[in-house]
């Protein structure tokens, strides 16, 4: 008996790890359709073993058992012997990876090589992460990123921005450069946001500075989630925050 296909819609977002054989195909450009089938294929709702992928113009439209599809023989098969699809993951901290560091991205633009080393790792999209700069720079580094974030490539793509600072505390700010590290500034704030062309998610601030509330209510009202880090923030400062 034929095991049942399960039809899915939106883009393909589709890791695929391969043993001893080189690198995994991360699927999320358009290309022809085709048929990718692997020891097993783990969705939302199941493990499928033995399990193929139907794959039309860059978007997942069928997942089951192999048998279901044996009479496709018109569609070309990728077959790999011990490979296992998963989901593609979303990695939403992250300051560089592959010997690319996103705080140069403005003299270096090309993500590319960033963006294949971490499919091969299994992160189909992420959000480019930025450290606590200069007020001008952080605008330039922010106007940079908002270029690249949802564009269509080969490998992970950037889906939008995580400002890590520059209103945390100084005293826990880690790696972070003391130089850069300022008291809240709303306007600034407006600046940073603007910048990012609405591409702005996440920004960590350390709640127990002056003006924290305000910046939390600023941030929602824009979509961006504030993020408590780099904080020494006491039980009061943190339930007010929240």
């Amino acid at each position: 008996m034929n095991q049942p296909v399960s039809t899915l819609s939106g883009t393909a977002a589709l890791e695929v790890s391969f043993p001893m054989d080189g690198a995994p195909l991360a699927f999320g450009v358009a290309a022809p359709a085709f048929i990718l089938q692997v020891d097993s294929c783990l969705t939302p709702l199941e493990l499928i073993h033995d399990a193929c992928i139907l794959l039309r113009d860059g978007r997942i439209s069928a997942v089951g058992g192999a048998s279901a599809f044996v009479d496709l023989e018109d569609i070309p098969r990728i077959v790999r012997p011990g490979g296992m699809a998963i989901p593609g993951m979303v990695d939403t901290h992250i300051h560089g990876c592959g010997g690319y560091d996103l705080m140069h991205v403005v003299d270096r633009p090309d993500m590319t090589h960033m963006s294949t080393h971490l499919a091969r790792h299994g992160v189909t999209s992420f959000l480019p992460t930025v450290l606590a700069s200069s007020p001008t720079e952080l605008l330039r580094i922010l106007e940079a990123l908002a270029r690249q974030c949802h564009v269509a490539r080969h490998g992970a793509v950037p889906v939008g921005i995580n400002l890590e600072g520059p209103f945390i505390n100084p005293l826990k700010r880690g790696t972070q450069n003391a130089e850069f590290i300022r008291k809240i500034d709303l306007g600034e704030t407006r600046e940073l946001i603007a910048a990012a062309n609405g591409h702005l998610r996440i920004m960590t601030l350390a709640p127990e500075l002056e003006r924290a509330s305000e910046l939390i209510e600023l941030l929602r009202e824009n979509g961006v989630e504030p993020s408590m880090g780099h904080s020494l923030a006491d039980e009061e400062a943190s339930i007010r925050a929240i």
